[in-house]
């Protein structure tokens, strides 16, 4: 009989959608209150600070993630892609990974927060026809090895190649002013991009 040497691997959890009707089993507030509220995920943010929820069962390697969001606020909104588990202490900023976010003033970006919790950008704001001001938007990134692909409502807004993150976990972060804001989810679903 043979064996081989011992090995540790990290198995991916299964595609998975929610509509947030049955509340939100398995979601982990990092940072800020989030609730289910008629078949939303809800957030009210915390004052001047960073707000994050992520999808805790499991880290995603090869994977396509979207979701239908809504932001009360001008201030900056985000899908959390291949994320560590890391906050700041100052602004409660979520690291390290990536993410892809818009504002009400038509912009979006895509930013690595590196190991330290430092905002690196890939790209900076940049105006976008695509987004719904003050309306309901479709984020999605698809992640496939070290190549991303990032839409808005079905338009291709930017793509690039990074090693930095093999995988992590998914999830939501917005920014909030002293002012009352709201960040709302109607949908979500993460579906597994299977090995070649």
């Amino acid at each position: 009989t043979y064996w081989s040497v011992y090995k540790t691997f990290i198995v991916s959890p299964d595609t998975y959608e929610n509509c947030f009707a049955s509340g939100k089993t398995g979601w982990v507030s990092l940072s800020g209150a989030w609730s289910t509220y008629e078949k939303m995920l809800v957030s009210n943010g915390v004052a001047n600070k960073v707000s994050s929820a992520y999808y805790g069962v499991g880290q995603y390697g090869d994977f396509t993630y979207e979701a239908i969001v809504k932001r009360v606020g001008s201030e900056e909104s985000f899908l959390g892609v291949r994320m560590g588990t890391g906050k700041l202490g100052s602004n409660f900023a979520w690291y390290p990974g990536y993410l892809f976010g818009y504002k009400n003033t038509g912009q979006y970006a895509i930013f690595y927060m590196d190991p330290s919790g430092a905002r690196k950008v890939i790209k900076n704001w940049t105006d976008s026809p695509a987004i719904k001001k003050n309306g309901w938007n479709t984020l999605k990134v698809i992640a496939k090895g070290n190549n991303f692909q990032f839409f808005i409502i079905n338009t291709s807004v930017h793509s690039f190649k990074d090693t930095r993150r093999a995988r992590g976990y998914i999830g939501f972060s917005f920014t909030r002013k002293a002012t009352a804001s709201q960040f709302l989810v109607d949908w979500m679903k993460v579906t597994i991009i299977a090995a070649q």
